[in-house]
């Protein structure tokens, strides 16, 4: 019996229950000197390439697709379609953690990058960063690969299946970060940095004038923050309502040769608008794009900008909460909800008084106003 019988043996069973029956028939044939009663790796015509990595790496992508019916399938897939849907990657990730778990790999940084530079190799339409994505900062990976082995040990462990003194090491080094960049910060702005941080009655362009001329010292203290919080909080310029013209001056900065946004904004939205019918699933979102697309001259490129950004509340999904006390100091836990975000970002009024009326109402709460558009229907 070989990877490929088992598999199909056991495909009505939790993953966890076919982990664990592999690893321990590969035991008893290996006490029993048995050998598989076939190859692990099939000589169809549908194998995937091997020879562009390494025998070398810690696993090889080619041979697990190989050694499984699901992988065939997957390949096979991909050669029709050129391309996946989410169900799909969910049995590519789950075919891949399955192989490391059974052959007691630990999962690793340098493990999850190969793996996710593999598959971006093998199947060139799929995005590295959703299989494995690190951080600037020594926050955890994220990504398919990291979420689904951790889910599925918890899982094993929690079930008794693996004993919870048996777990992997976490990665002791520290995560590189995506752009390595190096900043020499100017000499002899100290009173500037001071102006930026507590001159409040600093105009605008004077603002971005001392912002351009500290570019390189801030984007270098910028490096030594943890989170976008600490970020905010040392550069609270960047909330300001016009604080977006000093991301504008920082990514100038970092990314000196790329294309200004709105110049290609019409041309790449055709890319977003396909991202969004194939990931939106929230019923009035789906009918707003809907919508969008069978109009024909009766909306303005404005108009349909904005729908788009109002849309993307559907794929980023949130998922903060907030915890309240009533009169009687009873905790009440609010989720927020796609509507809520988009609620959060654009509000719809019927007339400019309704909108001036809305304004006023924000500015008594001291609540902001930005970054709202607030369009007349």
């Amino acid at each position: 019996m070989n990877v490929n019988h088992t598999n199909e043996l056991l495909k009505n069973y939790p993953l966890g229950i076919r982990i664990l029956f592999s690893s321990n028939l590969e035991k008893w044939q290996n006490s029993k000197k048995l050998l598989p009663t076939a190859p692990l790796l099939p000589t169809l015509d549908k194998n995937l390439p091997q020879e562009k990595f390494s025998s070398t790496l810690p696993i090889n992508l080619g041979e697990i697709l190989n050694a499984c019916s699901t992988g065939l399938m997957i390949n096979d897939y991909y050669k029709t379609n050129q391309k996946f849907n989410d169900n799909i990657r969910t049995l590519l990730v789950e075919t891949i953690i399955n192989y490391i778990i059974t052959k007691q790999i630990s999962m690793s940084v340098s493990l999850a990058n190969s793996i996710a530079d593999q598959i971006a190799d093998i199947f060139p339409t799929e995005i590295k960063d959703t299989y494995f994505l690190k951080y600037d900062t020594n926050k955890n990976p994220k990504g398919k690969l990291y979420a689904k082995y951790y889910n599925s040990m918890r899982t094993l462990k929690s079930s008794g299946l693996i004993s919870c003194n048996t777990h992997t090491k976490p990665p002791t080094k520290p995560l590189n970060r995506k752009h390595n960049f190096h900043f020499e910060p100017e000499n002899d702005v100290q009173y500037i940095i001071e102006q930026i941080k507590h001159d409040n009655n600093c105009s605008f362009p004077d603002l971005e004038y001392n912002w351009k001329a500290t570019t390189q010292f801030r984007l270098k203290n910028i490096q030594t923050l943890t989170s976008t919080n600490d970020i905010l909080n040392n550069w609270s310029n960047y909330k300001l309502p016009m604080g977006y013209r000093l991301v504008d001056i920082d990514f100038t900065t970092m990314y000196p040769n790329c294309s200004n946004l709105i110049s290609v904004f019409e041309e790449k939205s055709e890319k977003i608008i396909n991202l969004l019918d194939e990931k939106i699933k929230d019923t009035s979102s789906r009918r707003l794009l809907k919508s969008l697309n069978e109009s024909t001259t009766d909306i303005s490129q404005n108009g349909k900008n904005t729908i788009i950004f109002y849309l993307l509340h559907a794929i980023f999904i949130p998922t903060s909460k907030k915890v309240t006390r009533d009169h009687t100091g009873k905790k009440n836990q609010t989720k927020y909800s796609i509507k809520d975000s988009q609620n959060s970002f654009i509000i719809f009024k019927n007339s400019v008084c309704e909108i001036e009326e809305y304004i006023n109402n924000r500015y008594n709460e001291k609540s902001p106003i930005q970054p709202f558009i607030m369009p007349q229907t």
